[in-house]
């Protein structure tokens, strides 16, 4: 399912002067944040163009706007893509396809017939896809983190006790640690003490601890390198959670393998755990999976409805029912509402989701556990006798629209379409990354930074920035922020070496 893409993106000719015989001194520059783009000039050489703000993704709807300010009066902006559309005005809308180099030529013309241009290169990041369906790039877990690199090399760190970090030893690694030579891997997603990779054939590894067989290799023996996962089943995605582990196959079929003690995966089985991939119950197919830590939930393929599965003592089932610490659904159901989404995500026991509707003033919706505000609204509904709740899926009231979400284990994080980042919840940790350990029951900006991928794991944070340099902050004791200690961050601090 491919969702709608928005982006708001100015761009601001800030000095005109048109040829010889226009009077330049009588120009002036108006005052605008950006960077200036240095580019091949055409006409006179005097155009400057600057851009604010510099986050130009793929596939986003993209609004460009032009002032001028000049003596002259300025008949038409004129706006030339690579796909050889043609835009006029002072304020157009265009949709950059693919990533990479994409040249814009910007013309003016003045009321005499004077013409000034300038052909711009710019940089379109890569399309942030449907979270769960392409999990690249850095990857924060439970007490460790993986990333795959622009090389297309994979590095693990953070605990390494049952072998999690997949170097072959049992020693924590305060910095990324290259694992897995030879194999070519394509994805990773990182659990509580596991992780698995899918390798460019579609192949599952997974390797860490294996008490309830969520390695899928028909074991319970911990692995401290990359063990393939019987079956021989080829897959396009893959998640994992606490002690199970999920992916789709390229048709949208959902295998799970791993505990099963409270119906986490969807088979419907009797069976407490099951230690190589089972079919998940239901028939239905599914463009995104993502396990949390006893629950599950997917995207259908055709709808964009939600279904989920597993463990409902706090709602984060989302069909109305559960509250109780026993409550579970062993096969898929329905979330409530009725939304067809675009994205999904499953934190410790909450769950968030974002509407494929991109006119919606806002877009997300989540349920389940709020404690410590992770759902992003208050509520006054109780689980299990005295935990804050929502058994059914609740619209933030915040004005921030989302492009992009994260749950972690008690805190949620999303990207609007600038590229600044936003967390909320639990920050006992300095997890938000707003540079306090306050907890915030309403979307909060993380700095100043740019970002275009922004993973949550177990009170930490990790994302990748506009500039494919990776950042990460709070919970650091095993040194899964991989800056070379294992002193908490309350801000994004750089993971050095790695580049995406």
């Amino acid at each position: 399912m491919s969702a709608p893409r928005t982006l708001r993106w100015t761009a601001l000719l800030s000095t005109l002067a048109f040829m010889a015989c226009v009077d330049s001194s009588a120009l002036t520059a108006p005052t605008q944040s950006g960077t200036s783009i240095a580019a091949p000039v055409e006409g006179d050489g005097s155009l400057n163009v600057s851009t604010w703000p510099r986050a130009v993704i793929a596939e986003f709807q993209t609004e460009l706007e032009a002032t001028v300010v000049s003596r002259e009066s300025v008949d038409q902006v004129e706006w030339h893509f690579a796909d050889g559309s043609v835009a006029r005005g002072s304020k157009v809308h265009h949709a950059f396809a693919d990533e990479g180099v994409s040249v814009v030529v910007v013309r003016a013309t003045t009321a005499s017939g004077k013409i000034v241009q300038k052909r711009m290169n710019i940089v379109v990041s890569p399309g942030i896809s449907a979270l769960g369906t392409v999990l690249t790039g850095v990857v924060a877990g439970g007490l460790h983190t993986c990333a795959i690199d622009a090389a297309a090399s994979l590095y693990c760190w953070g605990y390494n006790g049952n072998g999690t970090i997949g170097d072959g030893t049992r020693t924590h690694r305060y910095s990324p640690t290259r694992i897995g030579t030879g194999i070519n891997f394509t994805q990773v997603a990182t659990g509580i003490g596991h992780s698995c990779a899918l390798t460019d054939t579609g192949a599952a590894y997974c390797w860490g601890k294996n008490e309830s067989g969520q390695l899928g290799d028909g074991t319970t023996t911990d692995r401290a390198v990359p063990t393939a996962v019987l079956g021989g089943l080829a897959f396009s995605s893959i998640d994992v959670g606490y002690t199970h582990s999920c992916a789709l196959t390229s048709t949208g079929v959902a295998y799970c393998w791993g505990a099963d003690s409270l119906g986490q995966l969807g088979d419907g089985s009797p069976a407490v755990r099951q230690l190589q991939p089972v079919v998940v119950a239901g028939n239905n197919t599914f463009t995104v999976i993502r396990a949390g830590n006893t629950h599950t939930c997917a995207l259908q393929d055709v709808t964009g409805y939600a279904y989920c599965w597993g463990a409902n003592s706090t709602g984060q089932v989302g069909n109305g029912t559960g509250g109780n610490a026993t409550d579970r659904v062993t096969t898929p159901v329905a979330v409530s509402g009725g939304n067809s989404f675009a994205q999904i995500d499953v934190g410790s026991s909450h769950t968030c989701a974002l509407l494929t509707n991109q006119n919606a003033s806002n877009k997300m919706y989540c349920w389940g556990w709020n404690d410590n505000g992770q759902l992003g609204i208050a509520t006054t509904e109780l689980c299990r006798g005295t935990v804050k709740c929502s058994r059914i899926p609740l619209k933030l009231p915040s004005n921030v629209k989302l492009i992009s979400i994260t749950a972690g284990s008690t805190h949620t994080c999303g990207i609007i379409s600038t590229g600044t980042a936003y967390c909320w919840g639990s920050n006992s940790n300095g997890q938000l990354g707003d540079g306090t350990t306050i907890d915030r029951a309403a979307p909060t900006a993380i700095s100043t930074l740019q970002f275009k991928s922004i993973r949550s794991g177990r009170n930490f944070t990790c994302g990748v920035l506009l500039d494919n340099t990776a950042r990460c902050w709070g919970y650091n004791y095993f040194g899964m922020l991989g800056v070379g200690d294992n002193l908490d961050r309350a801000t994004p601090a750089a993971v050095p070496n790695l580049t995406f």
